[in-house]
């Protein structure tokens, strides 16, 4: 999946350009931290100007965190209550410790672009742990839920 991919234009065209035509909110952040960059080679030959956007930590940590309580009722089949903390970690690689830990859990595929695992402790069906695998490795984070977010050093 590329930037020029067919899985990228529909996603774009399908999912994405929607939800952002209708949040003027987040189109007026997104202006406001809209930045231009010049492109070059490593030899120093300008590609050219590409839009940039700055996608600030606390934003990442909301997207992310939604995105655990709406797998979490997908899952489950029941509501994740708004006063369960959850807590969140971008992560620039899977490492083989994240790795082992997950590989108890099933992988589920979603579309070409997204992929996420979860596991869930028995004796408290709120304390989940959730990794989100987005397009192919090259953005991966990690949520806790319940009494594993309170357990993770205080870090939200």
């Amino acid at each position: 999946m590329g930037a020029g991919s067919a899985e990228t234009k529909l996603f774009w065209q399908a999912l994405a350009l929607p939800g952002l035509q209708k949040n003027q909110r987040f189109q007026r952040e997104l202006a406001e931290g809209a930045r231009t960059a010049i492109v070059k080679r490593p030899d120093g030959e300008v590609l050219g100007k590409v839009p940039v956007i700055r996608w600030d930590v606390n934003t990442h940590d909301r997207t992310i965190a939604r995105i655990a309580r709406g797998l979490y009722y997908h899952e489950f089949r029941t509501v994740l209550s708004h006063d369960t903390p959850i807590s969140t970690h971008y992560m620039q690689e899977l490492d083989a410790e994240m790795r082992e830990v997950f590989s108890a859990g099933q992988i589920r595929q979603v579309g070409t672009a997204f992929e996420y695992s979860v596991l869930r402790v028995d004796d408290d069906p709120k304390a989940t742990m959730w990794l989100f695998n987005f397009y192919s490795g090259r953005h991966v984070a990690v949520a806790a839920t319940g009494q594993m977010a309170l357990d993770d050093d205080g870090e939200d």
